[in-house]
């Protein structure tokens, strides 16, 4: 049996569609299911939306019931994997869209492997969403790169936490979320655990398997996502951050330069060309994120960037991390 656990907090715009694709997706997977909703004290109407699925059984955890040092999301994974059932666990976002044969896609890698997780295609909903997102994911693909994490013999390690599937033997022999309570890369801690002790770990993109996901719905959700899990992503390193966004600032600006110059000449068939092969350059660094990344794009997206990195370093230098209306204590 799969126990599909799917941790909420003011998620009362993706309730429906992700548990009515999850519900369609478990249907067609061959395998016997069951889906469980944990509201992690919602302040909109997520867990009363939740309830309205009779095929969900719906958990609700009370802000006073966290307790000091937990962070995030990890409570209400363990609440969800102690009420569940299944010998296969499945913990998904609530921003996760699966398409109705996904699973059973996905089930056919996870023969032979302990712990699978994909990394949904992402859906951009804003320009901001389209700048920044693909710049920090070929960052992260530099720092994780799959195949030495789907390596038995690397120590890399790495899990993207909006789709994780694992066997329930595996989870409670690494100690389940409660081992990783106070972390903010829960996700990558547990892939850590996982392969340490030996166990099989794999990797997916979503793209070739119908998974998408939009991560944040504005540019201050965004930010402050990205903010929280940036630092620890680089593992500290700042500088290494640091170059990356202003090598992609300074090859974006000397695109601009070259266009504008051009242009004030009176050249604007040589401004748009040379706009056009800056845009076609970047398209090509960056199309297994983005379809279309253009000079706008780079310049906008290394900006952002930097940014979000001067915010994550001056959150973890204070000590204080901030998501959803909570603030924990990191570091």
């Amino acid at each position: 049996m799969i126990s599909a656990v799917v941790p909420m907090r003011d998620e009362e715009e993706n309730v429906e569609g992700c548990l009515l694709a999850l519900r369609e997706a478990l249907q067609n997977s061959g395998e016997a299911w069951e889906v469980i909703v944990v509201d992690d004290a919602s302040s909109d109407s997520t867990y009363e939306k939740a309830k309205g699925f009779d095929f969900a059984k719906v958990i609700r955890i009370g802000e006073e019931e966290r307790g000091e040092g937990v962070v995030g999301k990890n409570l209400a994974l363990v609440r969800g994997y102690e009420a569940s059932r299944g010998e296969i666990l499945l913990f998904l976002d609530a921003d996760v869209r699966l398409s109705p044969y996904s699973l059973r896609r996905v089930l056919l890698r996870f023969k032979g492997v302990d712990m699978l997780s994909v990394s949904p295609e992402q859906v951009y909903g804003s320009p901001w969403e389209a700048s920044l997102q693909p710049m920090i994911f070929k960052l992260l693909g530099k720092l994780y790169p799959l195949e030495e994490v789907n390596d038995p013999n690397s120590p890399v390690a790495a899990a993207n936490g909006q789709f994780i599937l694992i066997r329930r033997e595996v989870y409670e022999d690494v100690g389940t979320h409660r081992a990783i309570m106070g972390e903010v890369l829960e996700d990558v801690r547990l892939a850590e655990r996982v392969k340490r002790m030996g166990y099989r770990l794999l990797f997916l993109h979503g793209r070739r398997y119908g998974i998408r996901a939009r991560m944040y719905r504005d540019l201050d959700s965004m930010i402050r996502g990205w903010s929280k899990n940036l630092v620890p992503l680089l593992k500290g390193n700042v500088r290494l951050g640091l170059w990356y966004g202003l090598f992609n600032l300074f090859e974006s600006l000397a695109g601009w330069v070259l266009t504008l110059s051009f242009a004030l000449q009176g050249s604007y068939n040589w401004a748009m060309t040379v706009f056009f092969l800056f845009s076609v350059y970047f398209a090509y660094r960056f199309w297994t994120h983005m379809r279309v990344y253009t000079l706008i794009h780079a310049t906008v997206g290394s900006a952002l960037f930097l940014y979000v990195l001067w915010n994550s370093w001056r959150w973890y230098r204070r000590g204080e991390v901030e998501w959803k209306g909570r603030t924990y204590r990191v570091g």
